[in-house]
């Protein structure tokens, strides 16, 4: 802007206001500068303007794991919503990690993001690192894994619903003994998730036997071991349902193994409708946590919490879809 001000004989804030369309400067003027910026192919500095200013164009999303359909799909339509108003994403992954979620937070803090969109880490117990970016006016919108103490907006999914409701329907296909894979109850996803399956055993006078429930079992590779190790033990189960997708995985990969018959012998019902659970045969049956949706609401009120001061904050819990599929139709197989 100084090299423009020198040809033009005129100051580095004229230069400004000219670019920045100000009506105090005149419509000659302007024509003049614009012209000349064009010629030397000058673009105003974006990220220093920002800096000046105090905030940026900018939306943090750090997530867990972004090779997640689910994560991914939250990420895609944040930024979709969040690029009609003019705001730009940078993305974060933890890998779980409590350790790198409180680096990404104050890293991004320094760069003056205007908000941050959140899923905790599995390890995340503490909200320090969310209330110094919120003490340095920093929008945070906390997703899928949240803690509700923390003053934050949150948009998360109904677990205890979503996993009530899928034992409920291998319940009513017949199955009696039913395997309960888990992550670490150091989550309150895994908690209520955990719940919504005991209680729905309980409704239907089922006894909970401590040997069909195994956590830390939320992955493909414990998803096997786990199952394996049910068949080496002898231990009587017709039915496997997973709080996750890549351990419902496992278990299905084992039982093929085995020769053993999903569903008639054993159903199969997982959690977050990855994108494999229709491509296998027999597909799995899991439940859709409408992360379009979750996405979508994030990025409306991290703009509004940006925009407005009065906006109030958003509390919600949306309830996931249980889409059935071949592994838990006894009935149809």
């Amino acid at each position: 802007m100084q090299d423009l001000a020198r040809e033009l004989n005129t100051s580095p804030a004229t230069i400004s206001r000219a670019l920045n369309d100000s009506p105090q400067i005149g419509k000659e003027m302007k024509e003049k500068v614009k012209a000349l910026a064009n010629q030397y192919h000058f673009r105003p500095n974006s990220f220093a303007s920002n800096l000046r200013k105090g905030k940026s164009k900018t939306i943090g999303v750090i997530i867990p794991l972004i090779n997640r359909q689910f994560f991914s799909n939250i990420i895609h339509h944040i930024e979709m919503t969040v690029a009609e108003h003019g705001y730009n994403l940078m993305i974060c992954q933890t890998e779980e990690s409590y350790e790198k979620e409180v680096e990404y937070v104050d890293t991004l803090t320094e760069q003056r993001v205007s908000g941050i969109i959140i899923a905790l880490s599995k390890q995340t117990v503490d909200y320090t690192h969310l209330e110094k970016a919120l003490r340095a006016d920093i929008s945070v919108v906390q997703i899928d894994n949240v803690i509700k103490a923390c003053n934050t907006s949150y948009i998360k999914t109904k677990d205890y619903d979503g996993a009530k409701a899928t034992v409920r329907h291998l319940l009513h296909q017949g199955y009696r003994r039913i395997v309960f894979f888990n992550g670490l109850l150091d989550s309150q996803i895994y908690i209520d998730r955990q719940q919504g399956y005991m209680d729905a055993l309980s409704e239907h006078n089922i006894s909970i036997d401590p040997l069909l429930i195994f956590t830390n079992t939320n992955r493909r590779d414990t998803g096997i071991e786990a199952t394996r190790s049910l068949l080496a033990n002898k231990i009587s189960f017709d039915a496997i349902f997973s709080s996750g997708d890549y351990a419902a995985l496992g278990a299905y990969l084992v039982l093929k193994e085995h020769h053993i018959k999903i569903p008639q012998e054993v159903g199969i019902a997982g959690f977050a409708n990855e994108y494999f659970t229709e491509l296998v045969s027999p597909s799995i049956t899991s439940s859709e946590q409408h992360s379009d949706e979750i996405g979508r609401q994030a990025a409306l009120q991290i703009i509004k919490e940006i925009t407005s001061n009065n906006t109030p904050l958003l509390k919600t819990s949306i309830l996931p879809q249980l889409i059935t599929r071949e592994s838990s139709r006894k009935e149809q197989a």
